[in-house]
């Protein structure tokens, strides 16, 4: 696939592309995958890996606002 398949995941993430796309270029690289050949099911792999680490950045600086203990 090209990256129209990558395009199009960033795009429903609906977060800003510069934030998004390093991210999960990053991710497939480090996974041996190159963005120009990504399929569907590399994506969901990589996909749940950025979610947590999303989840984690976010806890973090809940915690440091002091929002959460």
């Amino acid at each position: 696939m090209d990256h129209k398949l990558l395009d199009q995941v960033i795009d429903l993430t609906g977060l800003p592309s510069h934030f998004v796309r390093p991210r999960l270029e990053a991710m497939l690289q480090k996974k041996g995958i190159e963005p120009e050949a990504v399929t569907l099911d590399d994506l969901r792999v990589v996909l749940v890996d950025f979610l947590q680490d999303v989840i984690v950045e976010a806890k973090e600086t809940a915690r440091e606002c002091n929002f959460i203990s």
